[in-house]
């Protein structure tokens, strides 16, 4: 079972749903007391300590110092088809869409490119200098339907990616004094 502690605007852009958000801190606080997020939290430390991953996921890296906006995977290995023939970068990306019906899945698929995989970031956005990405859920598409600007970060993903980094900081210092020689 997958648990999704952020509730997102809804997809014509009305943010009510987001009242009914936890706290940063409650959000978090369900991270480690669930046994098996509490786990996931862990092997990141242990995957860090070892090497098996960096701090800052190598795609994401590779993403952000090309300059691009979306890291993720949004109109680059999946799109999204809805019932009225308009295909979509990822199901939260509704604001751009092309329509089948007027064109082909190529055009489609080139039109979804240019406008996710392609678009770059200004120079100023937050989350390409950040050390705490691999531990945040941003979403770019998330942060367009919520503020209707894309590169206007939601201080909720912030605070949580702070959080964890500090418990997985504190859990990779603990691994490393279990290890310690006494």
């Amino acid at each position: 079972m997958v648990v999704i502690l952020d509730v997102h605007p809804m997809s014509d852009g009305c943010i009510a749903p987001m009242s009914f958000r936890l706290t940063p801190e409650e959000a978090f606080d369900f991270d480690i007391k669930d046994e098996g997020r509490r786990d996931f939290w862990k092997n990141v430390a242990k995957d860090i300590l070892t090497g098996e991953i960096k701090i800052r996921p190598q795609r994401t890296i590779e993403r952000f110092d090309e300059g691009y906006l979306y890291p993720c995977s949004i109109a680059n290995q999946h799109v999204f088809i809805t019932s009225d023939y308009k295909m979509q970068g990822c199901v939260r990306a509704s604001y751009r869409k092309y329509d089948l019906k007027k064109g082909n899945f190529d055009e489609g698929w080139n039109y979804l490119q240019k406008e996710f995989v392609d678009k770059k970031a200004s120079l100023n956005y937050k989350c390409h200098s950040c050390d705490n990405i691999r531990f945040c859920e941003h979403c770019v598409a998330n942060f367009k339907l919520a503020y209707d600007d894309e590169e206007k970060v939601d201080p909720f993903f912030c605070r949580v990616a702070e959080l964890r980094r500090k418990f997985v900081d504190d859990e990779m210092k603990r691994m490393l004094l279990d290890e310690t020689p006494r």
